[in-house]
């Protein structure tokens, strides 16, 4: 199984919380329903960026993607269950996410001993070459290949899970985000939500 990593802004005039709705209640149900090309779907909204890096990208969510083949799931001749259901998904992508960043990863687990494995809420940080070690994370995404021109020079994704979202400021995380996870589908196909 190969996983992706996508970076997500909202389209000019959209609020967050207008993309927050559309993303969950629009988007996500349609991708699940005509994309073939994919076994887990995670969508992390961003709650509030760390405000102490002002060089961390604006972005609105972070998408999680594990699918059987990079190839396939970016082929919209394997991707989707018809010609007419890819370019349904791709108009309503278009019409409210602007920016847009993929990477594909490597997934590296580090189970938390806190009793935070199942919370909702997370701390993603971006890692650059220039930051050196991986801070300590519950999971790291190290970058295999950018898949998109001109995304943010990242090397890893260091997540942490957080037992309550104000966590974040008393373990001292390294500048990211703060997001809330909903599972649209778990990795391995059976979907759920949280």
């Amino acid at each position: 199984m190969q996983k992706l990593i996508f970076l997500f802004g909202r389209k000019p005039g959209l609020s967050h919380d207008e993309f927050a709705r559309h993303y969950l209640e629009v988007h996500a149900p349609l991708g699940r329903r005509v994309t073939r090309a994919m076994a887990g779907y995670v969508v992390n909204l961003v709650e509030q960026a760390d405000e102490r890096d002002s060089n961390v990208p604006e972005l609105d969510a972070i998408t999680e993607i594990w699918t059987p083949s990079v190839e396939e799931f970016f082929d919209p001749a394997h991707a989707f269950t018809s010609p007419e259901d890819g370019r349904e998904l791709m108009a309503d992508h278009d019409s409210f996410i602007g920016p847009m960043h993929a990477y594909l990863v490597s997934e590296e687990l580090v189970e938390p001993a806190d009793g935070t494995a199942l919370s909702r809420f997370k701390h993603v940080a971006l890692v650059g070459p220039q930051d050196g070690a991986t801070p300590d994370a519950s999971a790291r995404d190290n970058v295999v290949r950018v898949l998109t021109p001109d995304a943010p020079d990242v090397t890893a994704f260091a997540v942490r899970r957080l037992a309550t979202p104000q966590d974040g400021g008393r373990l001292g995380l390294v500048s990211g985000y703060f997001v809330s996870e909903h599972v649209m589908l778990t990795p391995g196909g059976a979907g759920r939500a949280r």
